[in-house]
């Protein structure tokens, strides 16, 4: 069947995100493209899943009351500033669809998070792309004079996936100011609970003094729910109100809300979930210097990494050792690699000795040199 009249023009340069892959539970798997929780999620996550399975037959509660009240208590802000979603990219979509028409423009730092991309490119905006800096930091004098008076929306993923770097606050601040009310300000900060820098602070610093300042937030990276999808929008209650004209029906499940509820007040599992991160990204740089690669300080849970042969083709040679880790070659960094951290020391020292032996078999292949 020929779709070509039916299919939006303009959709046809446009390439869907590319997930990591799947893993065979029978397999002895190390997956670190993702950017998931190692750790597992919390037992008590866990048991309240096992009830709430029995309730599966009802809807979900369409409003997800008691989560978004659960939340403003959190964040000390009222419910009709949260709008909960299916994970931040549901979130994306949802911002996108209410602010962005054919012919606007939405600005992005390059490398970033890919969703911003192709959210934008689905409502047929221009992506105003800006490259990050040499130390791989969003440039955020870049992005504010890449703003016209098409642009909708300033995407910050702060930190910047895949890069796992910052912007501290002066320059956010900065930037929020010279956008002014000339567009959307989206503080994607799917990391922030991994951040330790005292210069860092959350978008909801900034959402205080700013109206068109937009926070999105994620569970699955602390709480380990990525196979869940739950995250949250948070804004001024106009803008709140302005998304919902486009949310899905139901569009968080009940056992996402019923797991959200019981990890949120599981602190002693945020605290493992933080601390396990932060010893695991010292880990894994250290042992990156020490076999000679170059790799990107870490404000997140996984880490950037210059493996000095073709990402696609280490981490085909990898993911064939059962070690899966993500290539940048598609976000235009050739030798890159992206790598979650393990949840132990024993599989950061597996990582990091398959990465040596692909690297070498490739290098030998090319005559080259490794990174040893």
């Amino acid at each position: 069947m020929d779709l070509s009249k039916f299919v939006r023009p303009h959709l046809d340069a446009l390439h869907p995100y590319v997930p990591g892959k799947p893993i065979r539970e029978e397999r002895n798997i190390l997956k670190l493209a993702s950017n998931e929780n190692l750790l597992g999620p919390p037992a008590s996550v866990v048991e309240a899943l096992r009830k709430a399975a029995e309730r599966v037959h009802y809807y979900p509660d369409d409003g997800s009351a008691l989560l978004r009240q659960r939340l403003a208590d959190k964040f000390s802000l009222e419910p009709d500033m949260l709008l909960p979603v299916a994970g931040c990219a549901e979130g994306i979509y949802y911002i996108s669809q209410t602010f962005v028409d054919d012919g606007d423009e939405v600005v992005v730092s390059h490398p970033g998070f890919s969703i911003f991309n192709i959210a934008g490119a689905i409502q047929n905006a221009k992506v105003v792309r800006v490259p990050v800096k040499d130390d791989f930091t969003p440039d955020t004098a870049g992005l504010a004079e890449a703003v016209t008076e098409n642009t909708k929306i300033v995407w910050l993923d702060n930190p910047n996936n895949p890069c796992s770097t910052i912007v501290r606050r002066p320059e956010v601040e900065e930037l929020i100011s010279k956008i002014g009310g000339r567009a959307l300000f989206v503080h994607d900060e799917a990391y922030v609970d991994f951040v330790t820098d005292p210069g860092y602070v959350s978008g909801l610093e900034y959402l205080q003094e700013h109206e068109n300042v937009i926070i999105l937030r994620t569970f699955s990276k602390i709480y380990a729910l990525a196979g869940l999808r739950i995250g949250v929008i948070i804004a001024r209650p106009e803008v709140i109100a302005a998304l919902h004209k486009v949310r899905m029906p139901f569009n968080v499940n009940a056992l996402a809300q019923a797991a959200l509820l019981a990890a949120l007040e599981d602190e002693e599992y945020h605290r493992q979930s933080v601390a396990m991160a932060i010893e695991m990204r010292e880990q894994m740089g250290k042992l990156l210097g020490e076999y000679g690669f170059r790799y990107v300080p870490s404000h997140t849970n996984f880490l950037l990494f210059d493996a000095r042969v073709d990402s696609v083709e280490l981490a085909r040679e990898m993911n064939e050792q059962g070690v899966f880790v993500r290539p940048m070659k598609g976000a235009g960094l050739a030798t890159w690699v992206r790598a979650s951290v393990p949840s132990n020391i024993v599989d950061c020292h597996r990582f990091a000795d398959t990465l040596v032996e692909c690297q070498r078999r490739l290098l030998e292949r090319q005559g080259g040199e490794s990174a040893q």
